[in-house]
């Protein structure tokens, strides 16, 4: 079945072995292992679906949509500074792939280039501000670091304006050069 060039025999094989998963969780033949065995036809019905839904999403948006949804999503409740900052390098790794996958690898080339001298120096801040507040990770032990490490703290505001997309640093013109090109031949 997994092997099968062809979509139709392997949902064909998908409920046969829905069936045969039915036939096993029903062999009881009680109240409990019926309701248990709906919900397995129930589940490997709506997996079917599932399925040729994700596989169309997929095909049509691209995997680094979804790496660059999730790794935002998960670094909105993370709380260790270095976990953060590894998403936010996911997410900036799925906006390179967006872009080759639109055509434009040189454009890539030169995000992946900007991005990893502004998140080198966001990795050695950040770093430095572990080490300083006996290596605790968590961003809310971090208050009032500012005080003991400016010159750092400085740095770090400046390597994260850059990753924001902030006008005349580098991540700014990487970025609009990105969103110029690819509207530009969009409209062409």
């Amino acid at each position: 079945m997994v092997i099968s060039p062809n979509l139709i025999r392997i949902l064909i094989g998908w409920d046969g072995l829905g069936l045969v998963s039915y036939c096993l969780v029903i062999y009881f033949q009680n109240f409990k292992s019926y309701s248990a065995g709906m919900l397995t036809i129930l589940a490997n019905r709506i997996g079917d679906v599932a399925i040729l839904l994700s596989i169309s999403w997929i095909l049509n948006y691209g995997l680094s949509l979804i790496t660059i949804t999730m790794a935002g999503l998960r670094a909105n409740v993370e709380y260790d500074l270095r976990k953060v900052i590894a998403l936010s390098t996911l997410r900036q790794l799925g906006l390179i792939m967006s872009i080759l996958f639109l055509g434009f690898p040189i454009l890539a080339f030169l995000h992946l280039l900007t991005h990893a001298f502004f998140m080198a120096l966001l990795f050695m801040c950040a770093g430095v501000i572990i080490h300083c507040i006996n290596d605790s990770q968590d961003m809310r032990h971090i208050g009032g670091i500012i005080n003991n490490l400016p010159f750092t703290c400085a740095c770090f505001c400046i390597s994260n304006l850059s990753l924001c997309g902030f006008p005349f640093i580098a991540g700014f013109y990487s970025k609009d050069i990105i969103i110029e090109i690819i509207t530009s031949s969009m409209g062409s």
